[in-house]
């Protein structure tokens, strides 16, 4: 070969493999560029993908946190719907609001009801996804393939976080309904409670009772407890009603009592302080008043009964900061004429008979009586007269001459001047409203 004919040879082969080296490095350029971006794609989607499942984290978060205020709203609104009482409120539609809304929010939280009204079981728990983010692939087709699974992964965690979002926006809206119905329950039975009147027979312990329950009604703070205030407020009313029916019946059995021995009269007590006077009893219970008397030589002293049982009425009004003692106790016979003659000389017979017993017709001598505190009528409008005329009989006494009474009584209002009867007996006169001679159905009158 001629010389410049072999070095165009070797020119040529020297291009050719010159060409042939350039083209492998731009496929080698191309491959290392397509791995690159693969690389970055992936680990954009993965970025991508974590953001929507926090964000789908922090919206089940939220879910759960709806749900289980709706579970305990509903609850305690079935149980105050159980509770209520259509008749002690003050708007009864109140009770349908309430159970409309209890229904509306049992189907936006999925609740099952059960048999008692309560929330059962949850019809449609939520399905978990799997919010992981897998491992960084090793072949770039891997990479493409796990960029794309995360991409639709992300857009399923997005969904689901919408969902959510929604549907704990329509239980929050659920469970404010429930509760503005529950408060509305609430203020509607309050109404009643607070418009009602009160039975005037029933006993103070009683009413007491049923004013506390209707005041509890107002604090809207603890709806979670709306059932059981309206429980106490259904069952006050039934015990004021209870202790007024009792009151109606010993009233009723009193005068029917009256009637009876008004048939014939009741045998006079004889002549005051002779010693042939016998003391008289009614229904077990000693009677000392104008018509009945007692002999001279009678009592001794208050009894042991009637000592312990103001030992214990003084020692709860005590604890609740009153001061109850005894200012005077039993009077002998003797004593009482004493007495009784001071008041004759200052007022005449007629002014002292409206306050002041003759000797030998003084509850003082039976050792069942005793002054309290203040001999004066406005004893009645201190704490301490109010708590003894609304609890002494629960310690086995009784304001022995109610105001308003002195027609049947003999005695004007003595508020300070209790009796002991017994708790029992005690208990029935007090809640009958009468005294003790309309309870026995025995006249007071001095035989003159």
């Amino acid at each position: 070969m001629r010389p410049r004919t072999r070095d165009r040879a070797i020119a040529a082969t020297g291009l050719a493999l010159l060409l042939g080296v350039s083209v492998i490095a731009g496929v080698r350029g191309t491959l290392v560029h397509s791995d690159a971006l693969a690389l970055a794609r992936f680990e954009e989607a993965a970025e991508a993908h974590e953001a929507s499942a926090a964000e789908a984290a922090d919206a089940a978060g939220d879910y759960a946190a709806a749900l289980e205020l709706a579970v305990r709203t509903h609850d305690a609104g079935a149980t105050a719907h159980a509770a209520a009482d259509p008749a002690l409120l003050a708007d009864p539609s109140s009770l349908d609001g309430l159970g409309t809304a209890l229904s509306a929010l049992a189907e936006a939280a999925g609740l099952a009801v059960g048999a008692d009204g309560r929330a059962a079981t949850i019809l449609a728990p939520t399905a978990e996804l799997d919010a992981s983010s897998p491992e960084l692939p090793e072949g770039r087709a891997e990479r493409v393939r796990a960029s794309e699974d995360l991409d639709a992964d992300a857009v399923a965690l997005e969904t689901r976080a919408a969902t959510q979002r929604a549907a704990v926006a329509r239980l929050d809206t659920a469970s404010d309904d429930a509760e503005a119905a529950l408060s509305a329950l609430l203020g509607a039975a309050h109404a009643h409670g607070t418009a009602a009147a009160l039975p005037e027979l029933a006993s103070a312990e009683s009413r007491a009772v049923y004013s506390a329950a209707v005041a509890a009604l107002a604090d809207d703070a603890a709806l979670a407890d709306a059932a059981g205030r309206l429980a106490a407020y259904r069952d006050a009313w039934s015990a004021v009603t209870a202790s007024q029916a009792a009151a109606e019946a010993a009233r009723a059995a009193a005068e029917q009592a009256a009637e009876e021995r008004a048939r014939t009269a009741p045998p006079a007590g004889g002549e005051s302080g002779g010693e042939n006077v016998e003391p008289t009893y009614i229904q077990g219970i000693l009677v000392v008043n104008k018509t009945y008397g007692l002999p001279r030589s009678f009592g001794n002293g208050l009894t042991s009964e009637t000592i312990a049982a103001f030992e214990a009425m003084r020692a709860e009004a005590a604890a609740q900061g009153l001061d109850l003692y005894i200012s005077s106790g039993f009077r002998s016979y003797d004593s009482q004429s004493a007495i009784y003659n001071r008041y004759v000389a200052n007022e005449g017979r007629a002014g002292a008979d409206r306050h002041s017993a003759r000797p030998g017709h003084s509850e003082h001598q039976t050792g069942l009586t005793f002054d309290l505190n203040t001999i004066a009528e406005s004893f009645g409008s201190t704490a301490e007269g109010q708590w003894v005329a609304d609890n002494a009989h629960r310690f086995g006494f009784i304001v022995r001459y109610p105001p308003g009474k002195e027609a049947v009584t003999g005695y004007v209002w003595e508020p300070w001047h209790l009796r002991y009867l017994g708790v029992d007996t005690a208990t029935a006169v007090h809640a009958s409203g009468l005294s003790l001679e309309e309870y026995l159905g025995i006249t007071s009158v001095y035989a003159e």
